[in-house]
């Protein structure tokens, strides 16, 4: 829970005040905006480490000045009862990605993400190797223009070190990496900053003095039982390993600074805990909870979990729809970018199955199974079209759908994408270009959409 004033705590303690909201917009202040709603998440799946999720927040405001493009918008929020009003809160900083201009009203909507997104950037490595995980995470922060929360928890040692990235490592592989080491992920919190957030148990929920408690549920509540970890399923180069059983939750953690010491680490840390997934819609609680804070309510008290997921309105009687998702509850409303690794590990122990004489049958199974692929997962290079051949395999999720070519790729001019790369002897997803001169840029994102590119079969 986020540290409020006196007057704060008094005038939601008292249930009859109002929330009030105002945005920033490019170093300007606004205070008739409409109700901002604010999605967050921790993971993207139910249980599960590793994650990067960027928040979104969209409004609408009826304004002369013009705003410029990816301007910075800062939401605020405050509590009042007509007569007595709070401090101003933070509720994110968050940069406009896309707009829609009403021609008869002149609203204005308005749809924002935060600095995460940044982190879809290739790292470009400098000075010597290995680095401590502190000092990495230090780096990655300030190429984000974010500060590092200083709740964030990074263990040191050999044990905790990152060697030099492969070429083409995106920031958000990197903290994606270190994130699982420590069995957590990661969020920008509202203040702006880089926050580690680690699994806790649910079963701390119930006396915890610091969490939010659902005050009421305007809506539908779901809870389902707490369940136990009690197995980790650890990925390296060498394949997979299950770490206790398979009794009860099985934690998945793939990334590529697992060794013995962080696997003992996790195992000690992790099994054991508890987990209670439920979903609350139109839940009322203290606006000034944050993801990963512990959360109980229900008339029977029928929740006692953590807060993995958020989508909430700041208007006048505030709401929120939160949630500790199922297993794959996430998955769709967060296309998550940057699991790379996890990406090229399920590629490596697809392998055996998939070689350079792969059957159309054989790639048709793998892209069933690449149903995350993102834009940060490809890396790029100069790949000859006498090389490869193109299959005409729908992916579920096209790195076009998220990124036009040209951002994916900007400094090749007229020599974009026109389809995906893999190397399945190391796992490897790679932006393919190709020689030929492509007239419009719409006809590359097209193709990337629809094509699925691989080695011919050697004789």
């Amino acid at each position: 829970m986020r540290q409020t004033s006196a007057a704060w705590k008094a005038l939601w303690a008292a249930g009859n005040a109002r929330l009030e909201s105002a945005a920033v917009i490019d170093g300007t202040a606004c205070y008739g905006i409409s109700s901002p709603v604010i999605n967050r998440a921790l993971m993207q799946e139910g249980l599960s480490v590793g994650n990067a999720v960027s928040a979104t927040c969209s409004f609408s405001i009826r304004t002369d000045t013009a705003i410029p493009r990816s301007a910075r918008v800062v939401i605020l929020m405050r509590l009042s009862d007509g007569e007595t009003a709070s401090e101003w809160l933070p509720a994110g900083t968050f940069y406009v990605s896309r707009r829609r201009v009403d021609a008869v009203t002149g609203l204005v909507t308005l749809e924002c993400c935060d600095a995460m997104l940044k982190a879809n950037a290739a790292y470009v490595p400098t000075g010597s190797w290995p680095r401590s995980m502190a000092t990495v995470v230090g780096e990655i922060a300030r190429l984000m223009g974010v500060a590092l929360d200083d709740r964030t928890q990074l263990k040191t040692g050999d044990a905790y070190a990152v060697g030099l990235p492969e070429q083409g490592a995106t920031l958000n592989q990197i903290l994606g990496g270190i994130a699982a080491a420590h069995g957590g992920s990661w969020i920008i919190t509202p203040e702006n900053r880089l926050r580690l957030v680690p699994l806790v148990s649910a079963s701390g929920a119930a006396q915890a003095e610091a969490a939010a408690v659902l005050s009421g549920i305007v809506g539908a509540l779901d809870a389902g039982q707490a369940r136990t970890v009690t197995g980790l399923r650890v990925a390296g180069d060498d394949g997979e390993a299950l770490i206790g059983d398979d009794s009860g939750l099985v934690v998945s953690v793939d990334t590529p600074y697992m060794n013995d010491t962080v696997a003992a680490d996790l195992a000690a840390r992790l099994i054991g805990q508890t987990y209670q997934p439920f979903t609350a819609t139109g839940a009322v609680y203290d606006p000034a909870a944050e993801l990963g804070d512990w959360v109980r309510g229900g008339a029977g008290g029928e929740i006692a979990s953590v807060l993995y997921g958020e989508t909430a309105t700041l208007g006048l009687a505030f709401r929120g729809d939160v949630t500790a998702p199922e297993a794959a509850e996430l998955a769709d409303e967060y296309p998550y970018i940057g699991r790379g690794e996890q990406t090229a590990a399920r590629l490596r122990r697809l392998s055996a199955v998939v070689a350079d004489k792969a059957s159309i049958e054989d790639l048709e199974a793998v892209s069933a199974r690449l149903d995350n692929l993102t834009a940060s997962d490809i890396k790029t290079g100069i790949i000859h079209s006498a090389d490869y051949e193109t299959v005409d395999i729908p992916m579920l999720h096209p790195a076009s759908m998220l990124y036009p070519a040209a951002e994916l790729f900007p400094n090749y001019g007229e020599r974009v994408v026109r389809g995906f790369a893999i190397d399945f002897s190391t796992g490897q997803i790679y932006g393919a270009f190709y020689s030929e001169q492509i007239a419009r840029l719409e006809q590359a994102v097209a193709a990337l959409q629809r094509s699925l590119v691989y080695p011919k079969a050697r004789t």
